[in-house]
């Protein structure tokens, strides 16, 4: 069904023009970068008369979709959002390519980097967004590192291959979580990370024997570290770290799929006992 509305009565070009004028002097720069683009793009003016029956909301939809609000966002903090996948793709990817091998040791390291993904993309994102507000990035930001040390239990599980060893790092990354809260800064505690990764590295030498495992993983984390303080790449250097995080992220889950040789005898199923079924 097709609704039509006159655009020749008086009245309702009055009624557009001062709803067009009260968002005008809200959201003057998208108007500016619209009328930038104006040969390239149609402007919000001509988008609402095209869909005049609901003014309102198609210059609300103009507004989302010009490139006025487009060039606002912060770029860079996009790129860090969506760079995020990277260790989850590469989980899957080398679970999803040795069926065979999959055990649930592999799942649970595939699985600690999915948790996190959602609450580091939601952070990198909402910073995207121009006039963000201080205390929902603070939220947002405490949401992202709280979820680092959460997963770092699941990890030391999937490493480890004992539960009860997994259980023992709880406490340790709990702590971490709580001063997270008790702070204003969004600042990362890149010590106390450096705290809940080693504990759930340990088992590599501990008991599993995986020497060239530890030795690895522990290389590229500390390269992955060192993009991210030196800020190599220049403004891209928070999304590199991100996409560089995917290396240690395929060892972990090789070392789980054993596909990493151990160039030593291991001393015994668990320093803990048996491993848990």
């Amino acid at each position: 069904m097709h609704v039509s509305v006159s655009t020749s009565n008086p009245l309702f070009h009055k009624t557009r023009l001062c709803s067009e004028e009260r968002v005008q002097d809200v959201e003057a720069p998208f108007y500016s970068a619209i009328n930038v683009e104006k040969k390239k793009h149609a402007s919000l003016e001509d988008y609402s008369e095209r869909n005049s029956f609901f003014p309102q909301l198609s210059l609300a939809i103009g507004r989302f979709i010009s490139l006025g609000y487009i060039s606002q966002l912060n770029h860079y903090e996009l790129v860090n959002a969506i760079s995020m996948v990277v260790p989850t793709m590469v989980s899957f990817a080398l679970c999803y390519g040795n069926p065979s091998r999959n055990n649930k040791f592999s799942a649970a390291v595939s699985l600690a980097t999915l948790i996190h993904l959602p609450f580091s993309f939601a952070y990198h994102w909402y910073m995207a967004v121009p006039h963000f507000e201080e205390n929902w990035a603070l939220l947002y930001h405490r949401l992202d590192s709280a979820f680092i040390h959460a997963v770092s239990s699941l990890y030391a599980y999937g490493i480890s291959q004992n539960i009860y060893y997994a259980l023992l790092t709880v406490p340790f990354n709990l702590f971490p979580i709580i001063l997270l809260w008790r702070s204003e800064s969004r600042d990362p505690n890149t010590k106390l990370m450096t705290v809940s990764v080693a504990l759930y590295l340990l088992p590599y030498v501990l008991w599993e024997r995986a020497l060239l495992s530890f030795l690895l993983v522990s290389f590229s984390f500390w390269i992955t570290l060192r993009i991210w303080e030196k800020r190599i790449f220049g403004l891209y250097y928070h999304s590199m770290m991100h996409v560089m995080m995917g290396i240690p992220q395929a060892l972990i889950v090789l070392s789980t799929l054993d596909l990493i040789p151990r160039p030593f005898f291991r001393w015994g199923h668990s320093f803990f006992g048996v491993h848990a079924d």
